[in-house]
């Protein structure tokens, strides 16, 4: 019987560093993370397919959509807000919990702030990756 994986134990890092000399400083506060990993869709369908849809898969893409607390003095956040600010990539990490990894190149496409009167700051991210992402095994 397999066991299922508690979520808490996948984390978001970002390269507050240098390319040739990384950092990784964990993103604070995470409370969610979605880690896509899409294929456009082509359509292959001909007249023997007898009416029915044929695809093969086309152009591949990759992204993060996550979510974190507003923290003070992060590190990680503040590379990020840098990074959206300077319209420069940011290098990130998708970390599972068996020890293997995804680390790519990301543009910061949506970096939303929340901040109700009667609860904790909050922030919303979406980062488009660049080029192929490459994953390491624990």
């Amino acid at each position: 019987m397999s066991i299922p994986v508690d979520g808490v134990d996948f984390l978001l890092y970002i390269n507050t560093g240098t390319e040739l000399e990384p950092v990784w400083s964990v993103l604070g506060g995470q409370r969610g993370a979605t880690f896509k990993r899409q294929a456009d869709e082509i359509d292959a369908s001909s007249k023997t397919s007898k009416g029915w849809k044929d695809t093969i898969p086309g152009l591949r893409s990759w992204g993060i959509e996550a979510d974190a607390l507003v923290l003070e003095d992060d590190a990680a956040f503040d590379k990020m807000d840098d990074c959206y600010m300077n319209r420069n990539p940011v290098q990130v990490r998708y970390a599972r919990k068996d020890g293997s990894k995804w680390e790519g190149k990301a543009t910061i496409t949506d970096l939303s702030e929340e901040t109700p009167h009667d609860d904790v700051a909050t922030y919303k991210l979406t980062l488009s990756g660049i080029g192929v992402p490459i994953k390491t095994m624990a």
